[in-house]
Order: C-alpha cells, then structure tokens, then sequence
C-alpha cells in the first residue's frame, strides 16, 4: 500500500462543533463520535506538530548534547521517540514514506 499525504494544515476544529476537525477551508476532515474536546484540538494540531517536528530534526543531535553525561540518555530518548513519532506519522503500512 503505498504512504499517502495527509490534508495539508492548519487544521482546526469546527467553532460550532468541536468534534469536526476541518482543513484551512473548512472541509470536514473527520467527525469524531467519541473521545474529548482535547483529543479534538490534539488532532487539529498535527499537522503543525509533524512540521515543528521534521524542521527540528536537522538540528538535533545527540551526541551534541554530550556536555553534560548525566543528560545522554534523555537526549538520545528524545532523539528516538522525535524520529518515531515523524515516522508514526508519514510511513506508510509497506514502509513507504
């Protein structure tokens, strides 16, 4: 199967229904029949979240944050779950990005 684009941002939810989630010209983009106003705003923020995300990634590296032993770990943490979540994002179910 190969990776889709998503909806290009901003998203936003509805201001007369919080659980549609609508695109920058205010086409329905999902209706969500469960789950809370914040799962709502969390949605409607992703496309910014993936973007903030993939212009960091450049930036960071871990082993730049080695100044400090003590912090290794959170920044190589970090660093993994940055790189997962872009990838939890834009891989397709066969790999395809």
């Amino acid at each position: 199967m190969s990776a889709r684009r998503h909806t290009p941002g901003p998203w936003r939810t509805c201001p007369e229904d919080w659980r549609v989630i609508e695109d920058r010209d205010g086409l329905v983009l999902a209706d969500m029949t469960t789950g809370s106003e914040q799962d709502a705003r969390l949605i409607a923020a992703a496309p910014d979240l993936l973007e903030a995300a993939q212009r960091m990634l450049p930036y960071f590296y871990p082993e730049l944050c080695r100044s400090d032993p003590e912090h290794d770990d959170l920044a190589i943490a970090a660093h993994e779950r940055l790189v997962a979540a872009i990838d939890k994002a834009t891989v397709g179910e066969g790999g395809e990005k």
